[in-house]
């Protein structure tokens, strides 16, 4: 008595458990597509329970209807069950109605063959007092549940091929606390385990126990995993599945369409097709970081931003490719205007740049001669010989000297201060305008047969300075009298057609010989120009000593 005594409470703690599985999940039932499964299997295991725990205690004329009714619970259990594993694998189904009324008819028939049974004892037949044998109905019973059961278990093992590592989780959760119950069945079933006792019942309690723990307190079936064939369905992203000899072995809608729009000329399935002629490239020039590629079309083009990810060798099935393709036709062409502006501004740019260097050469170039200007001559004469301190600058010392910080070239710089002689009297009798032209036709024989580096300004009115970086100061007077007897060859007309020339003076200097900053070298080369003009005129003088006194350089710059 107490060992039945015992049992019933077994069952009855079960039973209990059974309840706390199935409120456990009440609240998700709304939100979690499992849970109004296990929240059914839960009632059924309820049932299932409280009926044997009855069983144990009940007068021995009851128990055999008691133990009938049971197989009421076993069948919602297994209904259950059986729901909820493939809600696990398949969060978007939903059962249909042929499907529910085939799994209510067979517990309302166990409920109508435990109810007749004492007239029939096809389901349990008594062989004494308190114990039975069971018949046909019951093989029929249990065989068909196990149906279930295998058709459970072949949903959970394709969700664990197929599935992502969260869903193979709950797989392997569910098929482990399976195991218990399962075994204790199969057990007593072979005659493995003798006694009144059927202690299936509590280890499928055990189960509903462990998924109400998974639920409670790490959230089991609260993450419902989604299809990959849904997920393929819905994505804007075209998806094709190529095999390892290149053909495509699956496309998502996405990529029907996408690759329909850019191979007008493939009428048939895309299936089948070599992924090279859909992409117009080898799968393999494509990699997982991706590349823009652009496709013409009948209609225009479409800029294509393809992916490519091998697939790895899994159960040895072969290996392949997915390529993920995205249209970013819009996207290229905003890229190529953003390209066209900078492009645009970069052509600004430069032709700003271009226009200020020209207005910078012109405010160093004379308008009448085109030769440079004063303005050039002192940034190219600072760069010749070094930034030094000019005498204006109060660089020289009390007696005129070089004491200051001074700049030393590298080399000797010859300079020449030409003056057209008589300027003023060509002026008076000829007219501006012929003085003009003979001002321009004296800078061009000056300019011509000049070295490359050689630095020739109109320096102001009919003067003309001439630097000549490494020239000594013997070769450039020989120069500056080459120049002079060229220069009284030129001649212009003036209205009246007659010939009107002219002569130069020229005075000569040289750095360091003569000199040793920029502002001595030209007042060296004016105080030359004023003795060739004080001897006549028509002749080139060189500075044959460095003006030392302050009285000369101003001399030098008075005239």
């Amino acid at each position: 008595m107490h060992y039945r005594l015992a049992l019933s409470l077994v069952y009855a703690v079960s039973a209990l458990a059974a309840a706390a599985s199935g409120l456990a999940v009440w609240r998700l039932r709304r939100t979690v597509p499992a849970a109004s499964a296990l929240i059914i299997a839960a009632a059924g295991l309820f049932g299932w329970c409280v009926a044997y725990s009855l069983v144990m205690v009940a007068p021995l004329d009851l128990r055999l209807g008691l133990t009938a009714a049971a197989y009421l619970g076993v069948d919602v259990a297994v209904a259950g069950f059986f729901c909820m594993c493939v809600a696990t694998t398949d969060p978007q189904w939903a059962p249909s109605r042929s499907l529910v009324m085939l799994l209510g008819v067979k517990p309302v028939t166990s409920l109508l063959i435990a109810v007749t049974n004492p007239y029939h004892h096809l389901l349990l037949s008594p062989t004494g007092p308190g114990t039975w044998e069971p018949r046909t109905l019951f093989w029929t019973h249990t065989y068909y549940n196990y149906l279930f059961l295998m058709l459970a278990a072949l949903v959970l093992l394709r969700g664990w091929i197929f599935g992502g590592r969260q869903q193979r989780l709950q797989i392997a959760e569910i098929s482990v606390a399976m195991t218990l119950p399962l075994v204790i069945n199969i057990m007593l079933l072979r005659g493995l385990i003798r006694g009144e006792a059927d202690l299936t019942p509590v280890g499928t309690a055990m189960t509903a126990g462990v998924w109400s723990h998974a639920v409670l307190t790490r959230g089991a079936l609260r993450i419902a995993p989604i299809a990959r064939e849904i997920v393929l369905e819905w994505i804007d992203d075209a998806v094709l599945m190529v095999s390892p000899d290149g053909r495509v072995s699956d496309v998502n809608p996405a990529a029907e369409t996408l690759y329909r729009r850019c191979n007008p000329q493939a009428t048939g399935p895309l299936i089948g097709m070599f992924a090279e002629d859909l992409l117009r490239d080898p799968v393999e020039s494509f990699g997982p970081s991706g590349r823009e590629h652009h496709v013409v079309t009948p209609d225009g083009w479409v800029d294509l931003d393809v992916r490519v990810t091998p697939l790895p060798r899994q159960r040895g099935l072969g290996g392949g490719w997915v390529v993920v393709s995205r249209d970013v036709t819009e996207l290229a062409d905003r890229r190529r205007e953003v390209a066209s502006v900078v492009e645009q501004l970069r052509e600004q740019v430069t032709a700003n740049e271009r226009l200020r260097a020209e207005l910078a050469e012109q405010a160093r170039r004379d308008p009448l001669t085109g030769l440079h200007n004063r303005r050039h001559l002192g940034e190219r004469l600072g760069a010749l010989l070094g930034a030094g301190v000019s005498d204006d600058d109060g660089g020289g010392g009390a007696d005129g000297s070089a004491s200051g910080v001074r700049a030393c070239a590298s080399t000797c710089v010859g300079a020449i201060l030409l003056d057209v002689d008589h300027f003023k009297q060509v002026n008076d009798v000829h007219g501006h305008g012929v003085g003009d032209d003979l001002l321009v036709a004296v800078a061009h024989e000056l300019a011509s047969g000049l070295p490359p580096d050689a630095v020739l300004v109109r320096y102001g009115g009919e003067e003309f300075v001439l630097l000549l970086p490494g020239w000594s100061l013997e070769r450039t007077a020989e120069l500056a009298e080459s120049v002079r007897a060229r220069c009284a060859q030129v001649t212009v007309t003036d209205r009246d057609n007659r010939l009107v020339g002219c002569t130069i003076s020229a005075g000569v200097a040289a750095y360091p010989d003569v000199a040793t900053t920029g502002d001595r070298l030209l007042a060296a080369a004016d105080d030359a120009l004023y003795q060739a003009k004080e001897r006549g005129r028509d002749r080139v003088v060189t500075c044959s000593a460095p003006l030392t006194t302050p009285g000369e350089v101003f001399r030098a710059r008075l005239k």
